[in-house]
């Protein structure tokens, strides 16, 4: 943490900048694949490449990247992907760029079958600013001896400052495919999932540990559908900024997958080269959600708080934690249709709350999830997609603090499966959740100054009552943003959790 960070904290405020702007496109078959009988399922994703702001008008430059899966006329699963460069000039006013970062998402994604040679994608793009404004969460001391009387009242609300540390990594796997299983004829798609388990700090680095989780659906040269699941586990270590009293937690990125077969010793397409890159990104957690009510007033020879108040929340504790969610249902379909087989399960997790039981000592998180199964069915459709909804609860203990936690959690699906028995269905999703855990504390407390005026040089010695845990007087010198040899003296008070500090002002 930067010693000119200790007293101020960062207001975060998103803005929506756009959220009208819905884009349209058609997309015409390649020669390669085969005429499209049904589309199944569409995602897309929106990414910046460039961003201008001169203070009147934002120029975004980007691309929404579409996945379409869809069946051919020969009963063929295939995935498609399309992407398309967009360009917004957006009006906004701003007199801090340096303080202003942009991102995008899109809603809304749908892909609709023109003809059997051309599809329609269309989705909504939202464009939001992130700006950052840094505030003293105390408020400055001043001794100017012509200000006779001021009154000073201050409301600080802050989220929270965190600071990221990027590392750009990369892996690639030989994943070879079981005899039992079929030779692959064609990959139909691959996903990574990446979460990190334990992270240990030194003065100089960091060690990260985690799993990547690989899901490849492949086509057999049976003509059928195989699903095959992987985990590899990492070990990385990226440079360490930050004290080891900061609460962080690391998130990942998956890019740039590539995936391609190979023959094994024996000749048979069984080994799957997977290349992907993957962004490590470590964010750290302090200072968050301060707020303060100061009133102070100044004289030529004293300044002192009549009173001040401060809560804000300390973060203590970064957590990541698996979970196992596991239903069984009866899948509702239309008309006589009877699923026999999911060929693929895909999951989207909605965390609504996470909350601290004091009573109980647990943290609980309330959340559902909405399942798309890709499923064979009996009848005359081969494919058909059934979408279902089911709430889930989760509980973690405690450590016996009551923590009230940050406005951010987050949830996500790592894996998930499905198997058809019957009426019933059986449903199991790893989920992974990152919180970071914070309590209030508030102190009360009186701040006296007494400034004393030295006849030949005309500095000052100014005595502060602080509250002080063990600081050395380095410590302290950053507190004051002063020189260690400007620190006359510092006291600790009896059977106070105060300390008195005498700083040599020079005009």
């Amino acid at each position: 943490m930067d010693e000119r960070d200790m007293n101020r904290c960062i207001n975060v405020n998103i803005t929506k900048l756009c959220d009208t702007n819905e884009r349209n496109e058609d997309y015409i078959l390649p020669d390669y694949i085969a005429d499209i009988k049904k589309l199944v399922q569409c995602d897309s994703e929106a990414v910046l490449h460039n961003v201008f702001n001169n203070g009147n008008n934002l120029l975004c430059e980007g691309e929404i990247v579409y996945n379409v899966l869809c069946i051919c006329e020969d009963d063929s699963l295939q995935s498609i992907i399309y992407s398309d460069t967009f360009t917004l000039n957006i009006p906004v006013k701003d007199d801090n760029v340096e303080s202003v970062s942009y991102f995008c998402k899109t809603e809304n994604p749908n892909a609709r079958l023109v003809n059997p040679r051309r599809i329609s994608f269309r989705a909504r793009l939202n464009i939001f600013m992130q700006k950052n404004e840094s505030v003293d969460t105390e408020p400055e001391i001043s001794c100017n001896e012509d200000i006779c009387l001021q009154k000073k009242t201050e409301k600080i609300r802050s989220m929270m400052i965190s600071s990221e540390c990027e590392a750009n990594l990369h892996a690639s796997h030989d994943i070879e495919i079981s005899s039992a299983l079929p030779e692959v004829s064609a990959i139909v798609y691959c996903k990574v999932n990446t979460v990190v388990n334990e992270i240990k700090k030194t003065d100089t680095q960091a060690s990260i540990r985690g799993e990547s989780y690989i899901n490849i659906l492949y086509l057999g040269n049976d003509s059928n559908y195989h699903k095959i699941s992987e985990t590899v586990g990492f070990n990385e270590y990226i440079a360490n900024e930050y004290t080891d009293d900061d609460a962080c937690i690391c998130e990942v990125r998956i890019k740039d997958i590539k995936v391609s077969v190979q023959n094994n010793s024996f000749g048979e397409m069984r080994i799957i080269e997977l290349d992907y890159g993957y962004d490590l990104c470590h964010k750290h957690y302090y200072g968050v959600r301060c707020e303060a009510v100061c009133d102070a007033y100044s004289t030529k020879k004293e300044f002192c708080f009549s009173k001040e108040e401060i809560e804000y929340i300390r973060p203590y504790e970064a957590f990541s934690s698996p979970l196992s969610v596991n239903e069984i249902m009866e899948l509702s379909v239309e008309g006589d249709i009877i699923p026999k087989h999911a060929v693929e399960v895909n999951a989207n997790v909605d965390s609504h709350e996470l909350f601290y039981d004091a009573e109980r000592n647990k943290f609980v998180l309330h959340g559902e999830i909405e399942w798309t199964l890709l499923c064979i069915c009996e009848g005359e459709e081969r494919y058909t997609v059934i979408k279902q909804t089911a709430p889930f609860k989760y509980e973690r203990e405690g450590c016996g603090y009551k923590f009230d936690l940050f406005e951010e959690h987050k949830c996500d699906i790592i894996k998930c499966n499905a198997e058809i028995n019957g009426s019933k269905t059986s449903l199991n999703a790893e989920l992974y959740i990152n919180a970071v855990l914070g309590a209030k504390e508030k102190h009360c407390r009186a701040v006296n100054c007494t400034v004393s005026e030295k006849e030949n040089n005309r500095s000052s010695v100014m005595t502060l009552y602080y509250p002080v845990k063990g600081e050395t007087l380095w410590e302290v010198a950053k507190r004051y943003k002063c020189r260690c040899e400007d620190i006359i003296e510092v006291n600790s008070l009896q059977n106070e959790d105060l300390a008195a500090v005498k700083v040599l002002l020079i005009p």
